[in-house]
This record gives structure tokens, sequence and C-alpha cells, in this order.
């Protein structure tokens, strides 16, 4: 029987290896992330999740907001963000994606955005913040105890939590054993109860949970919305 201590080792190992894996993934892609995001065997949950983050855009006044993205990657929504709110930091570990989102701004003028680049978990980000947002990203953090409460240190009392990620589906199973012989990847899946627990643990009030893309009974959809808000 496997002792704590060597558990424990374990998964820092493994937290290691995938920090390097989606970093190396990732910079290579990252001229083509965009167009690969836009074609038609990912468009099936891009477009549902690009309405859902818009509606959500379209409910919330961030004119004065500080706004954190964990996860940023191009900036394939930033922009939007950035342009309405008064000041943007992002979040991501690998550098040619964030060099991606740094062109896309300086060509669009904004200039209210500051990346930083590495684990979000052990990151030097300042807060706290208005806003904390985060789409189809925390999934390639391991240790999802840590990511909330890291979350919830940095978002102010009253802040709000919007997040889109991989939903604990036996659809979303198999699309992740498939993306890790892709991407050598590792990424964690959400149930509903778990991200309640969570939430309630960190002192976060929840105020829409919900799985979307691919619902059709008796499945559940595959991708899992959460929006909370700090007690």
């Amino acid at each position: 029987m496997l002792s704590a201590v060597l558990i424990h080792r374990l998964f820092l190992n493994a937290m290691f290896h995938n920090k390097k894996s989606v970093k190396d993934f990732y910079d290579s892609l990252a001229a083509d992330y965009d167009a690969e995001q836009d074609a038609p065997n990912f468009r099936f949950v891009r477009e549902p999740e690009k309405k859902l983050i818009q509606d959500f855009f379209n409910k919330e006044d961030f004119s004065g907001a500080s706004v954190l993205e964990i996860g940023a990657g191009t900036g394939r929504f930033s922009l939007l963000f950035a342009a309405a709110c008064r000041s943007y930091t992002v979040v991501d570990l690998s550098p040619a994606m964030l060099q991606q989102l740094t062109q896309k701004a300086e060509r669009e003028h904004i200039t209210n955005i500051t990346t930083i680049e590495g684990d979000f978990l052990q990151a030097p980000v300042s807060g706290p913040f208005d806003y904390i947002i985060s789409f189809t990203a925390i999934e390639y953090i391991l240790d999802k105890k840590a990511l909330f409460c890291k979350i919830a240190q940095l978002l102010k009392p009253g802040g709000k939590l919007f997040i889109t990620t991989t939903h604990k589906t036996f659809i979303r199973f198999w699309g992740c054993f498939g993306n890790y012989f892709r991407q050598h990847i590792f990424m964690n899946m959400y149930s509903k109860r778990e991200v309640k627990k969570l939430l309630r643990n960190n002192e976060f009030t929840p105020l829409l949970i919900e799985d979307h893309v691919l619902k059709r009974f008796p499945f559940k959809g595959i991708l899992l919305v959460i929006h909370a808000q700090k007690n």
C-alpha cells in the first residue's frame, strides 16, 4: 500500500510534468491556436461557450472594475473585457500565447492589460480584484483545492467569479482521454457537487452552475459554467 508521503510526491511530480507539458504544447501551438479553435471540429463547443461568455459580459457592469483572467492564452475573450474595465490582469503558462495576446492588444490600442507568465498557483498576482474569470483553462491546474483557495484570496468581498471548464461526464471522460494522447496533458474535470463544495469551503455563494454542449438525455453537457459571488 502506498504511503501518504509517496502519494504526495507522485502528485507533485504529476503537477510539475503537467505544467511543463502544457507550456510546451501551447508554445508550439500559439501562432495557429485561434484558427484551430475556429475550425469545425472545435466550433461545436466554442460557439456555445462564446455565447455564454457574451451573455455574462452583457449583464455585468465592468466600468471601473479590476479583472483577473486565469489561463488567458491568446486572449480570445480578453480584449472584450479589457476594453470595458479599469485594469485587466492575465496569467498564463505560455509566453508564446501571451505574446499573441499582447500583439492583439497593441493592434486595438488597449493599454490596461498586465501579463504575468507562470503557474497561477505560484504566480505573484496582486489583488484584490472585482472579477476573476477563466475560460476552459482551470482544467489544466491539478490542485483544485489550492486553485479555489487562491481565487478566494484574490477576490474582493462581493466580487464575482465566472468560469467555463470541463464537466465530469461519461462523454467528457473519453474526450479527456483522447486529449491526453494528443497533448500528453492530464485534464481535470469538475462535477456540480464538487464545485458547490469548493465554493462553499471558500466562502462563495453560487449564482449559477450549469452544464451545456452535447446535453441530450440521458447525457449531461460537457461544458460546465460556474458563476459565483464572494461573501
